[in-house]
C-alpha cells in the first residue's frame, strides 16, 4: 500500500513540475543554447526531468504502482527536480 501511494505521490509531482522544466527546454533550444551556447549542458538534465513523463504516465494510466523499478526512477528524476529548484532559488537571492 505505501508503494502505491508513494508512487503516485512522486508521480503527480513530477507531472505537475514537467509545466515549468518543458518551457525551459523549448526556451533553451529556441535561444539557441542562450550567450555563447551555455545552455546546452544543461540540457541533458532537462531531458532526464522530461523523460519523467513517460514513466509518471505510466503508473497513472497504466496502473504499474507496485513496480520498484518506476518508483526508483520516480524518486532519481524527484530529487533532480528538487535541485534544480534549489539552484534556482538560491541563484535568485544572489542578485
Amino acid at each position: 500500500m505505501k508503494l502505491k501511494l508513494l508512487n503516485k505521490i512522486f508521480s503527480v509531482l513530477i507531472l505537475i513540475s514537467n509545466i515549468y522544466f518543458i518551457y525551459c527546454t523549448i526556451d533553451i533550444i529556441s535561444k539557441d543554447g542562450g550567450p555563447m551556447g551555455w545552455g546546452y549542458l544543461i540540457l541533458p538534465f532537462f531531458y532526464v526531468i522530461n523523460f519523467g513523463i513517460i514513466t509518471s504516465l505510466l503508473v497513472l494510466l497504466i496502473k504499474k504502482c507496485n513496480n520498484g523499478v518506476l518508483l526508483f526512477l520516480n524518486s532519481f528524476i524527484l530529487s533532480l527536480i528538487l535541485f534544480f529548484i534549489y539552484l534556482t532559488i538560491t541563484n535568485i537571492n544572489q542578485k
